[in-house]
């Protein structure tokens, strides 16, 4: 049988992910809805050293640009709460990092 281990990591919480750009229009707010970039555990470093035939897909090199996390790209809501991406955002997300080459994590 010749099957293929995908691995998709989490993508990052960004607390009113879903409401804050929307908060901004309406309330005239200033704040950012960016959030910065955690570094990665190095467990998966791990894991792709013991298992190197696992994929790894990582949201986070379409989400997270210059050590800043989005809410929103290209004026898309990416999230559906603080943690969950919606379906409009995981779909830009994926093509994103398919026409990128999806960069697995090394």
């Amino acid at each position: 049988m010749n099957t293929k281990v995908v691995v998709i990591l989490n993508n990052p919480s960004i607390v009113g992910g879903a409401t804050c750009s929307v908060r901004k229009i309406m309330y005239g707010r200033t704040n950012s809805c960016d959030v910065l970039e955690e570094k990665r555990s190095a467990y998966w470093q791990d894991v792709k050293r013991l298992f190197p035939q696992v994929l790894f897909v990582d949201p986070n090199q379409a989400i997270c640009l210059g050590g800043e996390c989005k809410a929103v790209i290209n004026k898309t809501l990416l999230y559906r709460d603080d943690v969950h991406l919606n379906d409009v955002g995981s779909r830009l997300i994926g093509r994103m990092l398919v026409s990128s080459g999806v960069s697995f994590l090394k």
